[in-house]
C-alpha cells in the first residue's frame, strides 16, 4: 500500500534586527543623523528614512512607529507608503524629516517597527535619528547616498537616504581619443571622451552604516551621491546621479570594529563626447 501523501507549507521569514552581541567593546555606532531645510525642497537637504517588511499574506499586520525623545507616547507617521510593484507583500514607510523638523522640531527621534506575521508577534527598534535644521558647518566632512528602488529585493535592511562620514569625489577625466592622420600628414580629431570616475571613501564606519551602505548600492537602480566636504575641489556634487563601477576594497584598521568602504563610481549619463563633423 501507498502511504504517501503530498502537502504544502508555506515559510515565512521574520524580520532580523541588527544586534550585536556584548563583548566588552563599547562603540555605540547604530544612531544616525538625519537633516531637514523648512525653507527649501532641495532634495539633497531633506533625508527620507524607510523601511520595508516582507509579508506572508496579506491579512499580515506590521505597523512602523516613530517616537521624540521627550515626547510622550507615539507621534503621527509623516511621509508616505512605500511602493513595492515587483513584490506584491512588502509593505514599508517612508519617513519624511522635512515634515518631522515643521511639525515638531530637531532633536532625537526612535523609529520602531511592530508586526504580526503568520501568527507570530514581535517587534524591535530600527534606529535613533538626530535630526539638525539643514547647516553646511554640522555637514562638512559628510557624504550621502539616496537612492530609488525597482528591483526584486531579497533584503530588508535598506534604507532610502543615509549620511555618513566620508568624501566623494576625486574625479578623473579617463580620456578617450582616436585621430587620424590625412594625407596632409595633419592628425585630424574622429573621437573624443572623458569616461569620468569618482572616487568614495568612507571614515571608519560601524557595522550598522556600512550593512546599509552594500544595500544601497546591491538594490538601487538610480543612485545619487551629495558631498558636503568644505576641502572638495568640487562644490557640485548634491544629489550627483552616479552608476556604481566597483566596491574596490574595505580597510580593517584593526584598532577597533569600523572599517572604511573605498567605491568607484561612474556618470549616470554618458555625454561627454565629442565627435568631428557629425550632422
Amino acid at each position: 500500500m501507498d502511504y504517501r501523501k503530498k502537502e504544502d507549507f508555506q515559510v515565512i521569514k521574520l524580520p532580523k534586527p541588527l544586534v550585536n552581541e556584548d563583548r566588552g567593546l563599547i562603540e555605540c555606532c547604530c544612531n544616525y543623523d538625519v537633516f531637514a531645510d523648512e525653507s527649501s525642497n532641495d532634495t539633497w537637504k531633506n533625508d527620507i528614512t524607510g523601511r520595508k517588511i516582507q509579508r506572508s499574506s496579506d491579512s499580515d499586520i506590521v505597523a512602523f512607529k516613530i517616537k521624540k525623545c521627550g515626547t510622550a507616547g507615539y507621534l503621527t507617521n509623516l511621509g508616505t507608503d512605500g511602493i513595492f510593484p515587483n513584490e506584491q507583500l512588502a509593505v514599508g514607510f517612508m519617513f519624511d524629516w522635512q515634515q518631522y523638523l515643521t511639525t515638531y522640531g530637531c532633536g532625537m527621534y526612535t523609529i520602531e517597527v511592530e508586526y504580526t506575521l503568520s501568527g507570530v508577534t514581535g517587534g524591535y527598534t530600527i534606529g535613533n535619528f538626530q535630526l539638525f535644521n539643514y547647516n553646511t558647518q554640522i555637514l562638512d566632512g559628510t557624504v550621502r547616498i539616496r537612492s530609488h528602488y525597482s528591483s526584486y529585493s531579497l533584503e530588508e535592511n535598506f534604507d532610502y537616504t543615509i549620511r555618513f562620514g566620508g568624501m566623494f569625489g576625486l574625479m578623473q577625466p579617463n580620456s578617450e581619443v582616436n585621430n587620424l592622420v590625412d594625407k596632409c600628414r595633419n592628425v585630424v580629431k574622429t573621437a573624443r571622451e572623458f569616461v569620468k570616475s569618482y572616487e568614495l571613501k568612507s571614515n571608519p564606519l560601524g557595522n550598522c552604516f556600512t550593512d546599509l551602505i552594500l544595500n544601497h548600492l546591491l538594490n538601487e537602480d538610480d543612485c545619487f551621491i551629495s558631498d558636503h566636504n568644505s576641502m572638495n575641489h568640487s562644490y557640485q556634487y548634491l544629489d550627483f546621479p552616479v552608476s556604481l563601477n566597483q566596491l574596490s576594497n574595505f580597510d580593517y584598521p584593526g584598532s577597533g570594529r569600523k572599517i572604511v568602504i573605498n567605491g568607484n563610481f561612474g556618470d549616470r549619463k554618458k555625454i561627454t563626447k565629442s565627435l568631428y563633423n557629425v550632422l
